[in-house]
């Protein structure tokens, strides 16, 4: 299974990445930057900082499941950040919440 995690441009978000790839058996590709890479089975993330929201839209359909990271709005370096990244369920269909 292809998984793309969406979080801030934290240590944290690697950290929260880590941890599901462990859970779920797989492994963490790391930080995701370019929307051309060929996708290996694993666990990868990335957030609208380092691809923009419409490129990552695109890159999703490269993915079986996109996971937006549990990470309170005050971890965000800017609160539009944190929306634009929320606001991507009305254009990935396959997009989830972590504990949600």
């Amino acid at each position: 299974m292809k998984v793309l995690c969406l979080g801030n441009n934290s240590a944290q978000t690697d950290k929260l990445t880590d941890n599901l790839a462990s859970q779920n058996q797989s492994i963490n590709h790391g930080l995701l930057s370019d929307n051309d890479l060929v996708i290996s089975e694993g666990f990868y993330h990335t957030s609208v900082y380092d691809i923009p929201p419409e490129k990552i839209v695109m890159l999703s359909k490269k993915f079986d499941r996109i996971i937006v990271l549990d990470q309170s709005v005050e971890t965000w370096d800017h609160p539009t950040a944190y929306y634009n990244t929320i606001n991507l369920k009305k254009h990935i269909d396959n997009l989830e919440f972590q504990n949600s």
